[in-house]
């Protein structure tokens, strides 16, 4: 039940005299957990004394505390936000974050002050809304059904203790965290209007602090990236690709690939830019034909190397932005990057443009050379007259080289009467042709 899922991840928190709400969340890979809520509950304090906080869940209809084991914290000033790192609990859900739209039902579960007296049968509610505005990057607007004031009281009062609390959409009743409630949309809650901070946000910062990333339903799976990336595509092609989908999703994930290469996936390296969709439909695409050139890729991280007649070459697939050329790229990537390249290396590139020139080989690379020696620096260990010996092995392919490769062989005539598992095999290895033959 719904309810018995908030029973276990919104808390009540209590830290010298002031009091508010939080919720708890698990890494994906179950060794942390997660306490979120809003910074104001513990008083703004840059030092958090952890041996001060009380932290209590509701059970049966009672409070009752819990025993945290804090590790570390992460404050987000800016947004009113503070991130507390944990010991893993074992009795937390495997929930996920998720990005909000405007107008979406929502549910934002928390512990106010209204409902704080002994003689309340219960003390964690739930109030439930719509999201009326997201007026900028960070904010959640929402509209209470319901009025926050009561004869007695006025909203302030009432929901006092209410900021920390989760945001969450109810989907197939599954609750994804999408918010976390910072304050009344005004002073005397006119409208019964509430604020909070997109958990998108607060995952950024949390990424870029400490290089850790929620769980989130977007990079927990590329099926999410699946339309968009096989739309390019027409039968037969489309039906090659297609079935390769499965075997992708069961062994690989956008977060394997964060983890083994951080933001080194996109030129400039950025840890914004990681999160573009463009991003993730090219690495699914380059999956996609891995994976019709041998399913064995997908295992073991085996789509990082090609592998052919007992030779290895490595390879790095990257989206740059701001690059309409491929020269144009080489050059500031080798200028700046240098150190991240491997001998006889293999980048498949995508760009925001299709650039003209789509690969470059070793040889025509070297062709280059000459025109970026001086930028390279004598700090990074390479001498100018060392340069080309250096890079000669490296080769630059736009990822769309592959697609034309692919849909050239299904159109050559000695193929016309090549179907199913017969053709995927042909085109298979002329895959593999292409990628170790540049």
């Amino acid at each position: 039940m719904v309810s018995d899922f908030y029973d276990k991840v919104v808390v009540w928190i209590k830290y010298r005299g002031g009091s508010g709400s939080g919720v708890l969340i698990s890494s994906m890979e179950k060794n942390n957990s997660y306490l979120i809520s809003a910074w104001h509950c513990f008083g703004k304090q840059s030092n958090i004394n952890y041996g001060e906080i009380e932290v209590f869940r509701q059970e049966e209809n009672e409070l009752k505390q819990i025993f945290l084991n804090f590790k570390d914290s992460v404050i987000i000033e800016q947004n009113d936000i503070v991130i507390c790192e944990i010991d893993y609990i074992e009795d937390i859900p495997q929930y996920q974050i998720v990005c909000p739209e405007n107008r979406d039902k929502v549910a934002f579960v928390g512990f106010p002050n209204g409902l704080s007296g002994e003689e309340c049968m219960t003390h964690r509610y739930i109030i439930r809304g719509e999201i009326n505005e997201l007026p900028n990057d960070s904010i959640i607007q929402i509209n209470s059904e319901r009025s926050f004031e009561t004869y007695l009281s006025d909203a302030q009062k009432n929901m006092s203790s209410y900021s920390g609390s989760g945001i969450f959409i109810e989907s197939d009743k599954i609750p994804y965290l999408c918010g976390i409630i910072t304050n009344l949309g005004s002073k005397e809650g006119t409208f019964s209007v509430v604020n909070g901070i997109l958990i998108s946000v607060i995952d950024d910062i949390l990424y870029q602090k400490k290089n850790i990333h929620l769980p989130n339903t977007k990079w927990s799976s590329f099926e999410k990236f699946v339309t968009n990336t096989l739309k390019i595509f027409d039968e037969p092609l489309l039906n090659i690709c297609s079935v390769q989908i499965p075997e992708i999703i069961e062994n690989v994930t956008p977060n394997n690939i964060l983890e083994h290469c951080g933001n080194k996936i996109v030129w400039p390296y950025s840890d914004k830019s990681v999160f573009r969709q463009e991003v993730w439909e090219e690495w699914l695409l380059y999956l996609i034909i891995r994976c019709i050139e041998s399913h064995d890729n997908m295992k073991n991280e085996r789509f990082y190397v090609i592998r052919n007649k007992g030779k290895n070459r490595k390879i790095k697939v990257l989206y740059a932005t701001d690059h309409p050329t491929l020269p144009k790229f080489l050059k500031d990537y080798l200028k700046n990057a240098y150190g991240d390249i491997s001998a006889g290396q293999v980048m498949i590139i995508k760009m925001d443009t299709p650039p003209a020139i789509k690969k470059l080989s070793s040889r025509k690379i070297d062709n280059i050379v000459s025109d970026i020696s001086s930028a390279i620096s004598i700090e990074k260990h390479i001498y100018i007259d060392d340069v080309e010996s250096n890079i000669r092995q490296i080769s630059i392919m736009d990822i769309n080289v592959l697609v034309d490769e692919m849909s050239n062989f299904i159109e050559q005539e000695e193929n016309e009467g090549l179907k199913g598992r017969e053709l995927e095999k042909k085109l298979g290895e002329r895959i593999l042709e292409v990628l170790y033959g540049i």
